[in-house]
């Protein structure tokens, strides 16, 4: 869940900095103001959430214990 969470903070900062770009004249001034530290602080977010994922996210183990192949369908013969 943390490397997912990483995943969508790196996505909102690149869209929070590619739309700081794409803001029209009167208003790209106020919207750079706003876009780049908000994509500064969502990808240092992401990939400290990425990296925790990374380092602390590990697959479950099933201890199931199963009978062994050569028990399966035996029956006991007296």
């Amino acid at each position: 869940m943390r490397m997912i969470t990483g995943v969508l903070f790196l996505i909102c900062a690149e869209q929070a900095f590619a739309h700081s770009l794409l803001v029209p004249f009167p208003n790209n001034v106020t919207a750079t103001e706003i876009l780049y530290p908000v994509s500064l602080i969502s990808g240092g977010l992401g990939i400290f959430f990425l990296l925790w994922g990374i380092a602390t996210e590990r697959p479950a183990t099933n201890h199931v214990s199963r009978p062994a192949p050569d028990t399966i369908g035996a029956t006991e013969s007296s």
